[in-house]
């Protein structure tokens, strides 16, 4: 049986063919992700071209798919007007930021200012919660759906399900209870889908080379990396992407000062999220690169000392708050670089400095969770 594989990153998009009787995997195929359209809405004909894309290329590889499985980039939605086709509507990412979303906005979908003991979430910019109200035409009525549920719909049948991973990723779904927050009365009237934990369930289907082809996951990268490693509570993961998140297996006596994300059958793990990684490194590979292009110069510097070795006691090194965009875990006035020595400042001190800074980020956060959850972590699983 061959299952089509699909990682809808915000970098990268990824696709791989996995054979359930011989537990072989295909060659990855690779294409660019939407973060090229930075803070701006993503059109949804550039993830349907993209979809429809590699399920050609691995269509030539394999002479039959016989089921799908999707994952995606968390914290995106589509707003679906009735009766409007897909392909002409937006997907609004976690890099966009409604500027005009405020603290009053978010007290009316919580009056009991509880969003975190609601969602399991802390409230951060770039969140569905916020970003929803930027459709605010009472009048009309919408469809709420994900990447993975609009891109069925699109090209299949749509059975109106959603992962509770995906629903509670949004900030607009009480995983206590299980049900959708209330919309403000000021906002449109909004059709939520029915959400599952159910791990087998399908959400849909499409038709592939005249076979209707069922489409399972549904769910985010954070959880696919998380089932994928099979986590025991002696167990900490560093999952790195565009952004990055730290997680462990979640107990009853955990402290709550950490998110709380769900997965299946009324399981969940304690995550840090919105960490800063790949996507702030892109912004200095490019600065580099910028140089490179004024200064007649070689391109790809900065990841060349990236890799290099570093020395983490050297005097040089200096403090680099790497929180530079809104909605990063530990945002607070855009980043930052402290105790520069004007006299050894060069390029190679400062990529040294960000990859000092990045690594600390992490053994920081893993050594608090280990505090509040009161176990010593044995082994680092990075993904």
């Amino acid at each position: 049986m061959n299952f089509l594989l699909i990682d809808f990153g915000a970098s990268r998009i990824k696709s791989i063919i996995y054979n359930t009787d011989t537990k072989n995997f295909s060659k990855l195929y690779s294409t660019q992700g939407s973060f090229m359209y930075g803070s701006n809405v993503t059109p949804m004909n550039f993830f349907s071209e993209i979809f429809l894309d590699h399920i050609e290329h691995q269509k030539t590889k394999f002479s039959k798919i016989d089921a799908i499985n999707i994952c995606s980039e968390m914290h995106g939605f589509v707003m679906a007007g009735n009766n409007i086709n897909l392909l002409q509507e937006d997907y609004v990412s976690w890099r966009s930021v409604n500027t005009n979303f405020s603290e009053k906005t978010l007290l009316d979908y919580f009056p009991n200012n509880d969003f975190k003991q609601q969602t399991g979430m802390k409230f951060r910019d770039g969140l569905p919660v916020s970003n929803i109200s930027l459709y605010n035409d009472s009048g009309k009525k919408y469809r709420f759906m994900g990447l993975c549920e609009s891109l069925i719909e699109m090209h299949g049948v749509w059975f109106g399900r959603m992962s509770k991973s995906m629903a509670s990723a949004t900030g607009l779904y009480n995983i206590n209870e299980n049900s959708w927050v209330k919309i403000s009365e000021n906002m449109p009237e909004i059709k939520f889908p029915e959400v599952t934990d159910n791990k087998n369930n399908i959400y849909g289907t499409i038709i592939i080379n005249n076979y209707e082809v069922p489409i399972y996951g549904c769910i985010g990268d954070l959880q696919a990396s998380l089932l994928s490693i099979n986590l025991s509570d002696n167990v900490v993961n560093v999952n790195l992407g565009t952004g990055s998140q730290v997680s462990k297996n979640y107990k009853l006596d955990d402290e709550k000062i950490f998110e709380l994300r769900p997965t299946f059958s009324n399981n969940y793990f304690t995550t840090v999220s919105h960490i800063p990684c790949g996507r702030v490194l892109d912004l200095f590979s490019k600065l580099f690169d910028n140089i490179a292009d004024l200064s007649s110069g070689k391109k790809g510097l900065f990841w060349k000392l990236f890799l290099s070795k570093s020395d983490e006691d050297n005097k040089k090194i200096f403090k680099v708050d790497l929180n530079f965009f809104k909605g990063s875990y530990n945002y607070k006035s855009g980043g930052s670089m402290k105790n520069i020595d004007e006299n050894n400042f060069n390029l190679e001190t400062l990529v040294d400095s960000i990859k000092i800074s990045l690594i600390k980020q992490y053994s920081e956060i893993i050594e608090n969770m280990q505090v509040s959850s009161r176990v010593k972590f044995e082994k680092i699983l990075i993904t």
